[in-house]
């Protein structure tokens, strides 16, 4: 009888051992479902200033806009792309994602990850080269005639008429009198939403480019990339070539982004 228990108990072990291992792998499998799911897509809520946020055909805000998202809405990314540079609320990133329509910046979407929130998208439509001109603008000189004035009165001597005055030289580069707006800062906020590319650091040349600070804020026009010819950076009265990052550093102001040659 003693035996017969034996073997019984036996069996019975060898079928609990069994039962816990099936168990194990079960939950291993499922384990590893959900972490292939995890790095396949992910979700992002977008935190902007309020406005909504442009969804683009391609990673680059000089990409046809083919929609937007509300702030505070919740996304799904279902893979990333790396396009031009932008600088948002979460600082500054080349990180694109992509979403239902197309690409947004990650810069504007909050995700718990400083990287790449989901794997790498396939058959990433290249971008557009950013176009300075736009559509419904006409100035008396074009993008590349604004961009040879500016080039061609480069000095490091010093102009009374340039001290404090961007807003109203960068007009000068166009052909214009004047700007139109009271400072730099007005002029920013006063162009319309559509001519405007918040944060791009990959300006095209002639556009022109904006930073916040102080009262008045500055503006710059740009040669191409991050590149620009500014007043005053190179000292009071100056007009000097220079970069996105040094008034940035230099003078503590904060890029804001670029625009198409807008004047009232």
């Amino acid at each position: 009888m003693s035996t017969i228990n034996n073997k019984n108990n036996h069996k019975n072990n060898k079928h609990s051992n069994q039962i816990q291992s099936t168990m194990k792998i079960t939950f291993a499998l499922a384990a590893l479902a959900a972490s292939v799911a995890s790095v396949q897509a992910a979700k992002g809520t977008v935190r902007t200033a309020g406005d909504p946020l442009r969804i683009h055909s391609a990673p680059s805000t000089s990409s046809p806009v083919t929609g937007s998202l509300k702030n505070g809405a919740v996304v799904e990314i279902d893979c990333t792309a790396t396009g031009t540079q932008v600088t948002g609320k979460y600082g500054t990133s080349t990180v694109w994602d992509h979403v239902p329509g197309g690409y947004v910046t990650d810069t504007y979407v909050y995700t718990g990850k400083d990287g790449p929130a989901a794997p790498p998208c396939k058959g990433v439509p290249k971008p557009k080269p950013g176009a300075c001109q736009a559509a419904g603008i006409s100035n008396p000189r074009t993008c590349a005639g604004a961009v040879k004035w500016a080039v061609d009165h480069i000095s490091t001597a010093r102009n009374p008429e340039y001290i404090g005055m961007c807003d109203k030289i960068m007009a000068r580069a166009y052909g214009r009198g004047y700007s139109g707006f009271t400072s730099a800062w007005v002029h920013w906020q006063s162009t319309p939403a559509k001519y405007k590319h918040v944060g791009d650091r990959n300006a095209p040349a002639g556009a022109l480019v904006f930073f916040q600070g102080g009262k008045y804020g500055h503006i710059a026009i740009s040669t191409g990339g991050a590149n620009l010819i500014s007043t005053d950076i190179g000292g009071a009265g100056t007009l000097t070539r220079s970069t996105i990052g040094t008034i940035e550093k230099k003078w503590g102001q904060k890029y804001v982004g670029w625009t198409a040659p807008w004047y009232r």
